[in-house]
């Protein structure tokens, strides 16, 4: 990989072509909605510690679901879906509780509030849509 003089990144294949290429860079808080068959829904996920966590349905309300569309860019709100809604996801899943007054930028901006939810497994896994529901044939 080759840094140009403006900053962009370059990828040189095994046909010396060099292409631009998009350099993503996650940090911690990050949000992206998962198989939802639309970019504006699906199950929440949380970038954390290196690897994408679930999030448990148990703690999660309309004012989590409106930080992550607002996270996001994504319109208001629509609906909040438990019970893996959007499917399973895999991995580590955010047991901790989270208070939200509605600002934060992030769920992880909000303030922790010292308790940990009773997580079942995936099948709690909690999803939103962002703007009306789209039924993308799911």
């Amino acid at each position: 990989m080759l840094q140009s003089y403006d900053g962009s990144f370059y990828i040189i294949n095994e046909h010396n072509l060099c292409c631009p290429t998009l350099l993503l860079i996650l940090v911690l808080g990050d949000a992206r909605l998962v198989d939802g068959g639309a970019p504006t829904q699906g199950r929440v996920e949380i970038y954390i510690n290196g690897s994408w966590w679930t999030v448990c349905g148990s703690w999660f309300g309309y004012q989590h679901g409106q930080i992550v569309c607002n996270q996001l860019g994504l319109p208001k709100l629509f609906e909040v879906y438990y019970g893996a809604g959007f499917g399973e996801g895999n991995g580590s899943i955010l047991t901790e509780e989270y208070y939200c007054q509605g600002n934060e930028t992030s769920l992880l901006n909000c303030a922790k509030t010292g308790y940990h939810s009773y997580c079942g497994g995936h099948y709690e896994d909690v999803g939103i849509a962002c703007g009306p529901f789209v039924n993308a044939g799911m």
